[in-house]
């Protein structure tokens, strides 16, 4: 049982070895990859053939400072939307440090509810911690419980069953668990892959009440991500001008009802 560490996530810390080291006297086993989603996996590799499965968990590392700016940004909504699709299980967020100075600066009553939806809307595990060194004592809980994993048989699903538009229904459908093999994970999440991101922010304008799939590919088609679509929100002075902004940029093609709406959901929430 092997964690993988992001290599961007040991990049963003100031004494950027005492994360693995640690670890590593607290006897995990844990390696440093360029992670495409997610700042830790942990992947079981069979003695058998050597393949490299993926468990069913991604860890996301944040410190406060870290979550308030993809609050503002963007990226908070869509990296949870690509979070869901991921096909992972169990999904913790880990949010370090919780800066009372960072927090009043912004808008305690934001985060919180940032941090409520992440639990009841987005149905991901948050684990609040004080410091590096209590993040990485849950981390080696974490590690040691995935250990007993080790003992079970692990089964792997093949290369050519995996795409975005078919890995999670086809998951739903499987009676026992089979795992993905690490690098199709990479692939699947590729983050630089434009269409993933539409399909990604596709999905997300679906779940909003009214929007049909059909009128979310014409909305995703015409602002391609989350975040264009916040940029695009950001540059208008008054609520009014924001909530009208799709119906406005789109015509007929969307309602104004419907671009009320989105505006309350994906904008307005994490302002």
């Amino acid at each position: 049982m092997v964690l993988i560490l992001d290599s961007h996530k040991i990049r963003s810390i100031a004494n950027h070895n005492y994360i693995y080291t640690q670890l590593q006297k607290h006897h995990v086993k844990v390696e440093v990859h360029a992670l495409e989603l997610g700042d830790i996996v942990w992947i079981a590799r069979r003695h058998s053939d050597k393949m490299e499965l993926v468990l069913n968990w991604i860890i996301e590392w944040k410190h406060m400072d870290d979550l308030v700016a993809s609050m503002k940004d963007g990226c908070f909504a869509e990296q949870k939307a690509q979070l869901r699709c991921s096909g992972a299980d169990r999904v913790v967020y880990i949010i370090e440090e919780y800066d009372s100075v960072v927090v009043d600066a912004f808008n305690p009553q934001a985060i919180t509810s940032a941090i409520s939806t992440i639990q009841t809307r987005d149905g991901f595990f948050v684990k609040c911690t004080s410091s590096t060194d209590h993040t990485i004592t849950y981390l080696t809980t974490l590690h040691n419980e995935l250990k007993k994993m080790e003992t079970q048989q692990l089964d792997g699903i093949s290369d050519k069953y995996i795409d975005q538009a078919t890995y999670l229904t086809l998951q739903k459908h499987l009676t026992t668990p089979y795992f993905i093999i690490y690098q199709a994970y990479c692939t699947l999440n590729n983050k630089s892959n434009a269409a993933t991101l539409q399909h990604v922010f596709t999905a997300m304008l679906a779940t909003v009440h009214g929007v049909s799939f059909a009128k979310a590919q014409k909305i995703a088609a015409y602002y391609h991500t989350l975040s264009n679509l916040f940029a695009a929100y950001s540059i208008l002075n008054s609520d009014d001008k924001q909530q009208m902004m799709i119906y406005s940029a789109m015509g007929p093609k969307v309602m104004a009802g419907i671009s009320a709406r989105i505006y309350e959901v994906y904008f307005k929430a994490d302002k």
